[in-house]
């Protein structure tokens, strides 16, 4: 897991912030990128604070399953 390994090398705080800045940038979308940052961070914290992945991945698919619901009610 990339996380508690990177926090290993440089610190809690630095690890979240570079998971998070590489979560956001592989979505490769520029205007999202902040908004992506930010839930990577609460995303990052969920799992330090849970010490699990369930949690943060059924926050994603929570994340996900909103914003495609939005996406179809705006389109009609």
């Amino acid at each position: 897991m990339g996380l508690p390994l990177l926090a290993f090398r440089v610190g809690m705080g630095p690890a979240v912030a570079v998971i998070s800045l590489l979560f956001a940038g592989i979505h490769l979308h520029l205007a999202s990128l902040v908004p992506l940052f930010l839930i990577s961070v609460a995303f990052s914290l969920a799992y330090l604070y849970s010490e699990s992945i369930l949690v943060p991945v059924v926050m994603h698919g929570l994340f996900n399953g909103v914003n495609v619901g939005l996406m179809i009610l705006l389109r009609q």
